[in-house]
């Protein structure tokens, strides 16, 4: 008996079952993030109101190290999730106002600088900046580099965001003054399992400046990073001209 040849569906079954179990894991890890999210939410606003109460205590540094501890565990979910994002259909490019971007990742980084004692500062032109790419990119892109700052900048260190406009492209940078980055690291730094300095590895760490890489790669730019052991780092993302955007002065920064 000879076998009939399998039909064009038949052949393309295996590949629609595989994009509905891939679509209902996506599906299922979207809400474990968004639950946990909340539970360490939840947990985050307990641990600042009770480390008002105790200034100064013996328990003060428990506090602080369940309260880095359950950061760690959010940024982890996070990149966990945007990990599954880069791997999904892309979705439609929107306009990006890259000022508006940084005044938003000010504001919901502005406390944990403070809790920290680091200052915060951004310096942007006085005229719209746009640029074009998935939504969201950007923020995602500014929320793993300032974490990252963050977590390696000491006490009385300086973290800043700068935005710059030449004639033919938009520069982004994150600077700080933290412990730096070893010149043998640096090669490796945006590879996915790459890490920073003092960074232990795990489920969902050393996601976060690869994802970085491919998120800035979704929008046709490039980054880079200049580092000087014990002095500090600084992640430049370069975005190419976007059409689009109105012409400007290129100079006054606000």
């Amino acid at each position: 008996m000879v076998a009939a040849p399998e039909s064009d569906s038949d052949q393309s079954r295996p590949l629609c079952d595989r994009q509905r179990i891939d679509d209902s894991l996506k599906e299922v890890f979207e809400d474990f993030h968004h639950d946990t999210r909340s539970l360490l939410t939840r947990i985050l606003t307990t641990v600042a109101l009770l480390e008002r109460k105790i200034q100064g205590a013996p328990q003060e540094q428990s506090l602080q190290s369940i309260r880095s501890n359950c950061s760690q565990l959010q940024m982890m979910a996070d990149n966990l999730l945007e990990w599954l994002g880069i791997h999904s259909p892309r979705g439609q490019d929107t306009e990006i106002d890259l000022n508006r971007e940084i005044l938003d990742a000010v504001d919901r980084f502005s406390g944990a600088a403070l809790m920290k004692g680091i200052q915060l500062e951004a310096s942007h032109p006085p005229f719209p900046v746009l640029a074009r790419g998935p939504q969201g990119s950007v923020g995602r892109i500014l929320d793993n580099l300032l974490t990252n700052a963050l977590n390696h900048t000491p006490e009385a260190g300086h973290v800043r965001i700068v935005l710059e406009k030449n004639e033919n492209q938009m520069s982004l940078m994150v600077a700080d003054t933290g412990c730096g980055i070893p010149s043998e690291m640096l090669e490796h730094l945006f590879e996915r399992g790459g890490s920073s300095p003092g960074q232990s590895m795990g489920p969902g760490k050393g996601l976060g400046l690869f994802i970085t890489r491919q998120l800035a790669r979704s929008m046709g730019a490039g980054i880079e990073v200049e580092s000087n052991p014990g002095k500090g780092s600084t992640f430049r993302i370069t975005f190419p001209e976007y059409p689009g955007a109105p012409e400007f002065p290129e100079k006054s920064m606000r």
